[in-house]
């Protein structure tokens, strides 16, 4: 069978009339064809790197930011109203600026001075130079010079507070590490920051904890991470502007505000909080409260200057619940399970800090006595003694205790629920077994155990809130409880007496640093 071959008509032979008709349509979808990729182009964000456009000078932009990163001017004076900078790099030998400008899109600045051989200089960007970066990017910056010519052009890439666009050959690129007036290496960055750190003795964080649960609580009643700063002169230090964070690129998560004075010797105490949940009832950071929390297992403290310089600095590494890293004699810092926010690391201040801390409490139910390590006392349930917990009501009426719980982890409040009602003087004995061991007992069995070197024991109220507690903090020995004393906060008993009135006790144990 002979094979078919289709025939084609040659586009000679295509009628006139019909190629007429075909024009218009086509030259219209060319057009918008065009159109689109012209609206791309123009619409289109930034990339994360972008190519210099010109670059036929010896004078090069190297760097640049649309925040004011706290960048201080060569006489360390804070740059507090500029709207960005701009860090130029001279390759040549020297050079006076006189009739160079920097442009952004079509306006200019005229420059002025000089610059030695590889030498870099910052522009901030204030009112005054009549230029302001925008963080979105893609505005045009460049550089005109002497003889008019614009001889260096970028289009800005869109950043974020604490980046930069740093220039390595003829790209630039977003960088989370700012390094103005040095290099964009890692030595220059290692530079900058170093021209940004000065260690000093006058002003020091003086204690840090990181997972404060029962130690102290902030304004709200919350128990929240906390950094103690010293005023360790004989004079007063007036602390407005100076900063705390957690973060060197970002010297001020947290200000003091004005009118903080410290006296000689005067602590204060600032919660890091985080940044409280959204809504109405959530309320506001307070003048106490930073917007940061602290990485108990790793993380590093810093304290800065008004200008964003470095003063003092303190690295934490898994410190434990109700743990405190406070500065020694010598100026390093010990972990200890001995907590003075706002006062001397003293067994003076020891007994001052405790007194406070009750004075704060306002709940009529008490963690009262704690037993971790129990030989002889209480019950023996299913033939074993368990860790006891002593509740207290200390209010002349009956409190139910309906909505009340126990926890050791502040994350399940409600691990053991209460019921019931406490008299007015009256002691509630709830055994820490881990689990029901003894069915139909009177004793209430709470579904966690107590240790004896670590933990803590907290009393959650009806409106789900940490109503009072205690920290384990040092090792407890055996048949040794931790209770309330009669002065105030919580001391060693040799002699239990859980279910009565505490004994005499000591304030710390020889072990608790």
């Amino acid at each position: 069978m002979p094979i078919q071959i289709p025939s084609f008509r040659p586009a000679s032979a295509v009628p006139a009339a019909s190629l007429k008709r075909l024009r218009w349509p086509a030259l219209l979808c060319g057009t918008v064809f065009v159109l689109c990729l012209l609206l791309t182009a123009f619409t289109m964000k930034p990339a994360a790197q972008n190519r210099v456009l010109l670059s036929s000078s010896v004078l090069q932009i190297s760097e640049y930011s649309a925040f004011n990163d706290n960048v201080p001017d060569t006489q360390g004076n804070p740059q507090d109203d500029t709207v960005g900078w701009v860090e130029l790099h001279l390759l040549g030998p020297d050079q006076s600026l006189d009739g160079w400008a920097l442009t952004l899109d079509k306006a200019s600045f005229a420059l002025s001075g000089t610059l030695t051989a590889n030498q870099y200089t910052v522009i901030f960007l204030t009112p005054d130079t009549g230029l302001a970066l925008s963080p979105a990017g893609g505005q045009l910056l460049g550089l005109r010079d002497p003889q008019g010519s614009e001889v260096e052009s970028v289009r800005t890439l869109g950043l974020a507070a604490g980046q930069s666009a740093a220039r390595t050959d003829s790209i630039f690129a977003v960088s989370d590490t700012i390094s103005p007036g040095y290099p964009n290496t890692k030595a220059g960055i290692a530079a900058y920051s170093g021209l940004h750190t000065a260690p000093q003795t006058n002003l020091l964080i003086s204690e840090v904890m990181a997972d404060n649960t029962v130690t102290l609580a902030d304004g709200s009643g919350a128990y929240a991470d906390y950094i103690e700063v010293f005023n360790n002169t004989t004079a007063a230090m007036n602390i407005a502007g100076y900063g705390l964070t957690n973060d060197a690129a970002k010297p001020f998560k947290y200000s003091f505000p004005a009118g903080t004075v410290l006296q000689p010797g005067e602590r204060t105490v600032v919660f890091a909080v985080g940044t409280p949940p959204a809504g109405p009832a959530s309320g506001t950071l307070v003048a106490d409260e930073a917007s940061f929390k602290i990485n108990r297992r790793a993380d590093t403290l810093y304290l800065t200057d008004t200008t964003g310089v470095i003063i003092d600095s303190v690295s934490v590494s898994n410190l434990g619940a109700d743990t405190a890293l406070i500065r020694q004699a010598d100026y390093t810092f010990a972990p200890t399970a001995w907590p003075t926010p706002g006062f001397p690391h003293t067994p003076d201040g020891a007994e001052a800090f405790a007194v406070q801390r009750d004075k704060q409490i306002t709940s009529p139910v008490l963690v009262n006595e704690i037993l971790c390590r129990n030989t002889q006392y209480g019950v023996a349930l299913a033939g074993h003694y368990y860790g006891l917990i002593e509740l207290y009501n200390r209010s002349d009426q009956p409190v139910d205790l309906t909505g009340w719980s126990l926890t050791d982890d502040a994350a399940q409040p409600g691990k053991c629920p209460l019921s019931g009602a406490i008299a007015a003087g009256g002691y509630l004995v709830v055994y820490a077994t881990g689990g029901t061991v003894l069915r139909n007992s009177p004793y209430i069995q709470a579904p966690f155990k107590l240790t004896a070197d670590a933990g803590s024991v907290l009393l959650i109220g009806p409106d789900g809130a940490v109503a009072d507690g205690v920290s384990f903090g040092s090792y407890i020995p055996a048949d040794m409880s931790k209770g309330r004393m009669a002065a105030g906060g919580f001391g060693f008993f040799s002699t239990p007496t859980i279910g009565a009135a505490n004994g005499d006790g000591v304030r710390l144990l020889p072990n608790m640093g």
